[in-house]
Parts: C-alpha cells; structure tokens; sequence
C-alpha cells in the first residue's frame, strides 16, 4: 500500500466509507467475521489501487503543465517580472515533485534491502538447523 495516501483526507474518508457500507450490507449481516474481513480487504485493496492511480495521475498532469509552463516562458523573447515569478514559482513546485518522486524510490530500496536480508537471514537460519539435525 502506497502509505501517503493516508495522509489524504479525501483517500481516508473513502476508506471510512467504504468500512462503513460493508458494516450495512445486508448480503453481509449473516457472515462471519472471517468472511467480512476478506471483503473489507479485497475492497480496501480496490479502492486503494484505483485512487492511488487517480493520484498518479494527477501528480502527472500536473507536472507536464508546469513543465509546458517552463518552456513557453523560456521561449518568450520578452520575460516579464510576472512571467519570471510564474517560471520560479513552476520550477520550485516541478523540484518539489522530482523530490517526492526521489524519497519514494528511497523507501522503496530500503524496503527491498531489509526484505531480502531477511530471507538471506531466514534461509541461513534454516541452513543451520538443517546442519544441526544431521
């Protein structure tokens, strides 16, 4: 799961929402628990993936016209103070973005390192008591 989306107040009331819907369905009142919770996660899941896609998208979008942005001010052949401010202001938020983009690569490598230093760990574990049994 993609953790910044819940520092989205629109994504967190969803998610309350949707919880909220499947307490009342009446197709569920009768389940188990068991059963309920395998609903509430399959539609967490959805509706994470779908509003996680909304989102990179509109991070996207929102690049490209600061992007197109940038390049018609640096096409101009004459920049006012306006368009100079706009053009920072552009360039800052498109840094901004680059940043975000950065430190979720960031967390993602470190995510990969410790679960694969804990299969490699597992695994010599495992090689050891095999040894050991023998």
């Amino acid at each position: 799961m993609n953790v910044s989306l819940l520092e989205n107040d629109d994504y967190c009331n969803g998610v309350m929402q949707l919880i909220n819907k499947i307490q009342s369905d009446s197709a569920l009142l009768q389940s188990s628990y068991s059963v309920k919770w395998d609903v509430m996660k399959k539609r967490v899941k959805e509706f994470s993936i779908r509003k996680g896609k909304e989102y990179a998208n509109a991070r996207r979008n929102e690049l490209k016209q600061l992007e197109d942005e940038v390049h018609r001010i640096d096409n101009k052949s004459d920049v006012t103070d306006a368009d100079a401010l706009k053009r920072s202001e552009s360039q800052n938020r498109i840094e901004e973005i680059y940043n975000n983009f950065s430190k979720c690569a960031q967390v993602r490598a470190r995510v990969d390192d410790v679960n694969e230093s804990q299969v490699i760990s597992y695994l010599s574990q495992l090689r050891i008591l095999g040894n050991q049994q023998m």
